[in-house]
Parts: structure tokens; C-alpha cells; sequence
């Protein structure tokens, strides 16, 4: 069984890493995590209260619910069995507690073919905007997906970036990350295949603008020993329809 990969270097692993970008004419501020974080740290910690309480609209609920029911001890077993490879925030300036997009990496061979290269996976997606009136006029999901596609590119040389969607949202979802760039993989077969499933991929441009990120230049890379299988994507990942 393939294993997790990360990023070993010891100069950047479990600190919060600032960067600003520009994306479609608009500045954002972003934060990178690169797994493993130590636990009890302060990086630690932050990611667990920030996961756990991320918010969106819940339409036949009729009212803000945890972003995809994550609660603080699934956050904290992803990190302390390290089943991520890094973890991303995205805002506007200043804007980061009225209008944010989160989520993490995963770069794991989930093919039901043991000797396949580790796939990269952008998982637990989702907009944070706990009041409406507040929210960008440009959704942050959009840089955000772009964010973890040229990660995946420059920290692990990957040319594919991959999504796990529930089938049971597929009609919701499956539209928006097709204007995304993404597509169905039918020819992708899954590890232990549910059934409950889709798998879409989209080819990655790599924009050289990410090559310089302080973080991105020639890494070393490891591999944790732990995976369990997750919920990658929802109609949550994507908060209140963000603006494709």
C-alpha cells in the first residue's frame, strides 16, 4: 500500500506559511501548512479549531452548519496519523474571517492498482462565509483549487489534479467543477470502490508565477505510514455556489 506523501524539510513542515497571490486581477492572502504538525503547537491547534468550525448554508436545513459535519477529533486524527499533505486558506485581504476558502491535499495512490504513482486529491473543500451580506463578490474556492493544483505540481511534480465526489451530490457538483476544469475518470479504478463515488481529474497548467513560492523549490519528499479513506468532496465542499 502506497502512503501518504509530504514534504520533508524541516525549515518549513508544521509553520504556518504566508504568501499573497493575484488571481483573476484580485489579491488574495494564503496560508499553507505543511503536514506533519507537531501536536499541542500552536499550528496544531489552529487547524483544529479552524476546520472543526468552518460555516456554510444548509438549504434543507434552512440555517449555518459545520462545513462537511467536521468535527475536532476527525481533525485531529487526520493530523496525528498524518493522512493529509498539507493544508490551504484563501481570502481577500482582510477578509479572512468574513469570506474564506479551506481545505487540504492529499497525495495517495487510492487506484485499486497497488504500483500506480500517488494521485493528488484536493479534499474537505469548503467556502467559510458565516454571514452572506459579508461574503466577496468573487468566491475564493476558484484560487483556492488553483492554489492546491500548483502545489501539487511544484511540491510533488504531479501533472493531474484529482476530486472525489459522493454520487449522491453528483448532480450539484459534478456541473460546477466541470466549469472548474475537471472531468469525469471512468477509467479510474478505486481502492476498496464503495460504489458511492466519482472520480474526476483535470489536467494541471503549471504557471511559473508558483515556482518561486518560497516553499515550492526543490523539496524532499517522505512518506507517513497512515491512510484511511475520506470524504475528498460535497455539496458542502463548495459552500453557498460559489462563482465558478
Amino acid at each position: 500500500m502506497s502512503d501518504v506523501e509530504t514534504v520533508k524539510d524541516p525549515s518549513k513542515v508544521g509553520k504556518e506559511l504566508k504568501n499573497k497571490i493575484t488571481f483573476n486581477g484580485i489579491p488574495y492572502e494564503t496560508s499553507v501548512f505543511l503536514a506533519p504538525l507537531t501536536p499541542d503547537s500552536d499550528e496544531y491547534k489552529y487547524i483544529i479549531k479552524k476546520f472543526s468550525t468552518r460555516k456554510q448554508f444548509d438549504k434543507t436545513k434552512g440555517k449555518m452548519v459545520t462545513c462537511l459535519g467536521t468535527t475536532a477529533s476527525i481533525v485531529k486524527t487526520q493530523l496525528d496519523t498524518v493522512n493529509v499533505s498539507l493544508y490551504v486558506f484563501v481570502n481577500e485581504s482582510k477578509k479572512a474571517s468574513a469570506d474564506q476558502a479551506s481545505g487540504s491535499l492529499q497525495v495517495y495512490n487510492w487506484s485499486a492498482d497497488p504500483s500506480q504513482e500517488a494521485q493528488s486529491w484536493i479534499c474537505d473543500l469548503c467556502r467559510n462565509a458565516p454571514d452572506p451580506s459579508k461574503k466577496s463578490a468573487s468566491s475564493p474556492v476558484k484560487p483556492t483549487m488553483h492554489l492546491f493544483e500548483q502545489l501539487a505540481h511544484y511540491l510533488f511534480g504531479k501533472t493531474e489534479s484529482h476530486l472525489m465526489v459522493e454520487k449522491t451530490k453528483e448532480s450539484d457538483l459534478r456541473p460546477l467543477y466541470e466549469k472548474y476544469g475537471y472531468a469525469v475518470d471512468t477509467g479510474f479504478v478505486m481502492r476498496d470502490d464503495d460504489g458511492e463515488h466519482i472520480v474526476m481529474k483535470k489536467t494541471i497548467v503549471p504557471d511559473p508565477v508558483y515556482a518561486s513560492f518560497p516553499f515550492a523549490a526543490s523539496p524532499k519528499r517522505t512518506r507517513s505510514r497512515k491512510s484511511t479513506k475520506r470524504r475528498k468532496t460535497s455539496k458542502s465542499s463548495s459552500s453557498s455556489s460559489p462563482k465558478p
